[in-house]
């Protein structure tokens, strides 16, 4: 079978959690529309993204990420099923502060109603923060108040509030 094009290299992904049996955690694939990936987003938020969209948005990244790698998707594959489970995202920002280290975004954080397993959570949070812990002076997620339980489990602590503007 040959390679399909990923968003960024899988040697960010720690190789001992990367694959158990029938569970894959990889990059985005350009291939991934088909595997249920925006349904799965459509779990977490509105996602009205076509194939044609996504693969717009793919090579745009991959094209970023080419030149200086900063946008990690990660998502985990049920290869019994073909089917994207869960999703997750970091996204990389320079700063000018702290002698010009980098803050981690974690972002849209999502795991399929069908596989709401309480690991699946913990081992995609876990491949987020160690893509880039040992360039970041910190990693930062936005949540919900009902999700404060989970996260800080895997170590993170409430910091301070949010806002937002949407147009």
């Amino acid at each position: 079978m040959a390679e399909t094009l990923q968003l960024f290299t899988s040697n960010y992904i720690h190789q001992n959690i990367e694959k158990k049996g029938w569970i894959i955690f990889r990059p985005l694939e350009i291939d991934d529309y088909q595997k249920w990936f925006c349904e799965i987003l459509s779990e977490l938020t509105l996602c009205k993204t076509t194939e044609e969209k996504f693969h717009e948005i793919f090579y745009r990244i991959f094209e970023i990420n080419s030149v200086e790698p900063q946008y990690f998707i990660v998502v985990w594959e049920d290869i019994q099923n073909w089917k994207i489970a869960v999703a997750g995202s970091i996204i990389i920002e320079k700063k000018f502060i702290h002698d010009g280290q980098c803050v981690g975004h974690i972002e849209d954080i999502v795991v399929s109603s069908n596989y709401r397993w309480k690991w699946l959570w913990e081992h995609l949070i876990s491949i987020l923060k160690d893509i880039w812990k040992k360039d970041c002076y910190k990693i930062i997620l936005d949540c919900e108040d009902e999700k404060l339980w989970f996260y800080s489990k895997c170590w993170f602590s409430k910091k301070s509030v949010w806002m937002a503007k949407y147009f």
